[in-house]
């Protein structure tokens, strides 16, 4: 049977049927004719300089009201780490006092209350400040000494060295300065918490420690140009509790160096002034310490 492919053929919807026509009028008809940059294939117009300028501001506003808040969320996350350090320093302490007859680790720069406390390993006078120490620097000696909270490390209760750095601390002691000093028998090496080494009154063994939450440890630094946090410190008390203490404005901080810096009293104050902030009390003005100690800051 003949398929027609005519004009008719094409009016009957043929498939096959391919209408020609010389004056392109099926061609014209289409839509897309004659519409090289129409809604066929139209050339949509490009960002302008403007535009692309605003679009950076923008970018760059957002940008700094997320900084604050990611800076806000790590530093909390370097603080729990942080509070998690000073925890396993108080369970070493308490492992510690465990098994040496509740004694707890000795500093050689705890002395007894109004006693002067000795020259350090260089022949400068020593201060309260010194317990942040670990292992001292001692010329002529095969061996350089641990001490205060290096004890805990010397004796394996705390053989990580990560456990006595702040994750926060960004001034001259971070852990990365003393990496090659743990496995050699000589050489200074500086942690970051304050050892207290004994309880306001004296004491050095931990049950004996009154009152029973005095400050024993602080995440804190005798600079007080380079606090480990900007807003507080992680605080371990005798009785092994931790707490954070809130010092937004720094005057806690500052109040700690100045008096660390100096005599041996001056240590005592600074711990006390310590024990009067974990209560809840005033860090300022004078008037009798708290928990045993001199009175006045």
């Amino acid at each position: 049977m003949s398929r027609s492919h005519g004009p008719e053929g094409a009016s009957r919807g043929d498939p096959d049927s391919v209408p020609i026509h010389r004056d392109n009028t099926i061609v014209a008809s289409h839509p897309c004719a004659g519409e090289v940059r129409g809604r066929c294939g139209r050339a949509r117009p490009g960002f302008t300089l403007i535009d692309v300028l605003v679009s950076l501001a923008v970018v760059g506003v957002l940008i700094s009201l997320l900084l604050p808040s990611l800076s806000r969320v790590r530093e909390t996350t370097r603080q729990v780490l942080c509070s998690s350090n000073v925890r396993q320093i108080g369970l070493g302490v308490a492992m510690y006092a465990d098994d040496w007859q509740d004694r707890i680790p000795m500093s050689v720069y705890v002395t007894p209350i109004g006693h002067q406390i000795p020259r350090g390993a260089n022949g400068a006078a020593g201060s309260a400040v010194n317990t942040i120490n670990l292992r001292l620097d001692i010329d002529g000696l095969w061996r350089s000494p641990w001490d205060g909270l290096g004890r805990l490390y010397s004796a394996e209760y705390l053989p990580t060295p990560g456990v006595f750095f702040c994750p926060s601390h960004s001034g001259e002691h971070p852990q990365s300065r003393y990496e090659g000093q743990w496995t050699r028998p000589i050489g200074l090496i500086v942690g970051n918490y304050q050892y207290r080494g004994q309880g306001p009154n004296g004491s050095t063994y931990l049950s004996r420690i009154e009152p029973r939450r005095s400050s024993l440890v602080a995440d804190m630094m005798f600079d007080a140009d380079s606090p480990n946090h900007d807003n507080g410190l992680n605080l371990l008390r005798s009785d092994i509790s931790i707490s954070f203490i809130a010092d937004d404005s720094g005057q806690l901080y500052r109040r700690f160096a100045m008096m660390a810096g100096g005599s041996g009293t001056g240590g005592v104050r600074a711990w006390d002034t310590l024990d009067r902030a974990s209560d809840g009390q005033s860090t300022s003005g004078g008037g009798s310490g708290g928990g045993g100690g001199p009175g006045g800051f």
